[in-house]
Order: C-alpha cells, then structure tokens, then sequence
C-alpha cells in the first residue's frame, strides 16, 4: 500500500519496481504540456509475460509489482514523532503531559517498546495530505474533563494512519479496512497485486 507515493513526488512522474530477474515494470505520466485531452499514463513492462483482455482495447491486465516494505518499527517511530510534533503545536498542555510519557520515551529511547498502528486505504481521498486528532474524554468531577483515549489520524493521498497515543481503543483493529500491524516486522521485499484497465495497448518486440 503506498507503493505509488514516489510517483507524487518527482517531477517526471516516473518510477520503475525492478524485479530480481531483470523483469521491470515501469509506470510513467506524459502530462502533454498540460493538455488533459492528450496527456497519457504509460504502463512499460519487459520480462513480464502478461496475460491482456481485449487486445485491441479497452481491457485490463494485471500485474504482480516487487515492492520494498519498510519495516514496521521505523514506519510506527516516524508516524508517531508526526503525531507528537502536531500536537505540542495545537496543544502543549496535554503534549506535555505524564500521560505521554510512553510516547515520549518511545522516541527519544532506541530500545523503548515498539508501539502498533493502522494502516488503511481510502480509494476516494482527495490528493494531499492532513492531520486530526480523535479524543474521548470522560467527567473527571469538578475540574472538568479527562481526556481518556487520544489516537491520531494522518492521511497521506490515499493511505490514513492511525496512531495510538494512550488510552485503551478495543475498538481500533475493528475498524473498517484497517490493517493492524500488532507487532514489528522487519525490512523486507513483497508482491502487490495491481489490476490496470486501459484503452488501446501497443506491444513492442
């Protein structure tokens, strides 16, 4: 999930998932000058037998993209330091605060405990990037409200994140569409399954 998120950044829009046998998928964005009528979204593969539907076009075919995954330690230390950062601006008070304290220690200490997030996908998000926070408070008698539960939510293009900070959340992993990484997983390379529908496709021997 994610693996496109390179292709938003560069200038040339282009980006290549190079395989371990010299199989390359390479996708690639010719605005055309700003034309939307003539610009074109190019899908270059080599060492990959596909299987097309519709040889002419319209059809689709589908492709098994070699992705990088990060392990989940590094992704949980950096979502978190975004989530802490954000909110010591919106609010210092309870940044700063001893229910925290866990947070803090987790990126300050390399040997702290690893801390779960969510990850999921939202086909419909609009381009860019924000940030909120969820808080459940309960009545902490005459000095108001506690804060009980305080988890943050970042959306990056597509991908939302969800952060816990502290509190109990039995509800987060029911969460529609949530993966729930529990535990740390280390570096590795994966396969994504990517199914692409196309107007007219050209072979070249």
């Amino acid at each position: 999930m994610g693996m496109l998120r390179p292709f938003y950044a560069q200038e040339k829009k282009e980006i290549t998932f190079p395989g371990n046998n010299g199989e390359a998928v390479t996708f690639r964005n010719n605005p055309a000058e700003g034309n939307r009528a003539t610009a074109q979204f190019i899908v270059e593969v080599s060492g990959i037998d596909i299987q097309v539907k519709g040889e002419e076009g319209p059809g689709e075919f589908r492709l098994e993209l070699p992705v990088k995954v990060g392990s989940t330690a590094a992704v949980s230390r950096a979502l978190t330091k975004m989530a802490y950062l954000a909110l010591a601006v919106v609010n210092p008070d309870l940044a700063f605060s001893q229910g925290l304290d866990d947070v803090r220690a987790y990126l300050r200490d390399d040997d702290a405990p690893y801390r779960p997030y969510g990850e999921c996908f939202r086909p419909r998000a609009s381009p860019g990037a924000e940030m909120s926070f969820d808080v459940l408070c309960s009545s902490a008698g005459q000095t108001g409200l506690s804060a009980t539960h305080l988890m943050s939510i970042i959306r990056i293009h597509h991908v939302e994140y969800l952060i816990p900070l502290f509190g109990e959340m039995p509800t987060f992993p029911s969460i529609e569409g949530v993966t729930w990484f529990e535990a740390p997983v280390e570096a590795h390379t994966s396969k994504c399954a990517v199914v692409f529908r196309y107007e007219s496709i050209e072979r070249i021997r």
